[in-house]
């Protein structure tokens, strides 16, 4: 299966969408994510997502990129209780 495809990237994303994201495989995103390297995901029952906010903030970060990308939104998403 090739590269997920979106006109925008999504605010939430799987693990193979947020690889893409990135720029790296989903084997190595695991790794490094089970390794505390990449962000946490957000729990949504039993599924899994990464934040795009996050996964900038990342990249900002880890490149000495100046100022924060990370919006208040992440957080209103983290405290979010799925009825």
């Amino acid at each position: 299966m090739g590269n997920p495809s979106f006109g925008y990237p999504p605010i939430r994303m799987r693990a193979k969408q947020a690889a893409w994201y990135l720029g790296v495989s989903e084997s190595e995103f695991r790794r490094k994510v089970s390794q505390h390297f990449y962000p946490q995901p957000v729990a949504e029952g039993e599924m899994r997502f990464w934040l795009r906010s996050e996964l900038e903030e990342f990249v900002v970060r880890s490149h000495n990129l100046g100022q924060s990308v990370k919006p208040d939104l992440s957080e209103k998403i983290r405290g979010y209780k799925a009825s």
